[in-house]
């Protein structure tokens, strides 16, 4: 791993030696939308050939892909026609994935963090269309961004339509949405009983167990940090580290300064044991058998489906 690390960063330097002095560079939004209210006009030069997705364009977005995705935000905020072509541009040129919290793409973060207009609306659309939006995984990313975000009313809005739509497929889109998105209360928790009559049923029944381990999860976390002796303290990390997932961006909090022995101790174990939480977040999606390459349990469309000429990925 050493060596892989030295050899990307002397890739990296020697990109931004050759010429590619963005390459791989982040940058401040705020940085970016006071350069582009400042002089608007000045940054219509980095949209040429955007629609046609042309090589010039393309070698730009690559060599500065931090600098376009900052732009994309500002634009979608201030000039949302423009930064609908472009958000499209990146969604389909971009060779290297910028991951934001919780591991997500940051183009989903980016429609979702923005301010509402129709433009904005279209780029979240984008979003739950087959040729984006293919797997079970992708979908859990869909409702993990609209929950940090705080767009539920947007996802409600959306498993609605799909509930009352006429297509049976879109009725399971729903189902696994909703039990990616539900956090009822710990007793209101529903275990599968019974037989089931159709596959829809199944699915639901199948999906139990992602709505009950988000709220269990955040049952635990709440013991973990609540309880007064540290006995069941560390017996309550360890139930909640069997039961977390990337969700768990959405509500889990800083714990608040110390004010006992206790409280000092969780602080430490938190810091010495982060990694340990790093690699327990994606166990869920590992044990999964194939949840970056199914829907709704079976073959993602990215295998068979092609859309307007184009195969879903």
């Amino acid at each position: 791993m050493d060596e892989l690390a030295k050899d990307a960063a002397a890739t990296i330097k020697k990109a931004r030696t050759s010429g590619h002095s963005f390459y791989l560079h982040m940058f401040s939004r705020a940085t970016v939308e006071a350069a582009y209210t400042a002089s608007p006009a000045v940054w219509d030069g980095l949209l040429e050939g955007v629609e046609a997705r042309s090589a010039v364009f393309r070698g730009r977005v690559h060599s500065a892909s931090g600098l376009y995705l900052c732009l994309c935000e500002v634009l979608l905020t201030h000039a949302p026609a423009k930064g609908l072509r472009l958000w499209k541009a990146l969604a389909d040129t971009m060779t290297v994935r910028f991951n934001g919290p919780a591991n997500i793409p940051e183009l989903m973060h980016i429609a979702m963090r923005v301010p509402e207009s129709a433009e904005v609306e279209a780029v979240r659309a984008e979003l739950t269309n087959l040729i984006r939006c293919n797997t079970d995984q992708d979908l859990f990313e869909l409702v993990i961004v609209c929950q940090m975000h705080c767009r539920e009313k947007w996802l409600d809005d959306f498993i609605d339509v799909d509930m009352a739509s006429d297509q049976p497929w879109r009725h399971r889109r729903a189902a696994v949405l909703r039990a990616f998105h539900r956090l009822p209360r710990i007793d209101r928790l529903q275990w599968p009983e019974g037989k089931t009559f159709s596959s829809l049923r199944l699915l639901e029944r199948n999906l139990m167990k992602w709505t009950n381990r988000a709220v269990l999860a955040k049952h635990w976390w709440e013991h973990f940090t609540r309880v007064t002796d540290a006995d069941s303290a560390f017996a309550a990390w360890y139930m909640f580290l069997d039961t977390v997932d990337r969700r768990v961006w959405v509500w889990r909090p800083q714990l608040s300064e110390p004010k006992t022995e206790l409280d000092r101790l969780r602080k430490l174990h938190l810091r010495s044991n982060e990694g340990l939480f790093t690699r327990a977040l994606d166990k869920a999606e590992e044990r999964t058998a194939k949840f970056a390459d199914h829907l709704f349990g079976l073959d993602s469309p990215g295998k068979w489906l092609t859309l307007d000429g184009a195969v879903a990925r």
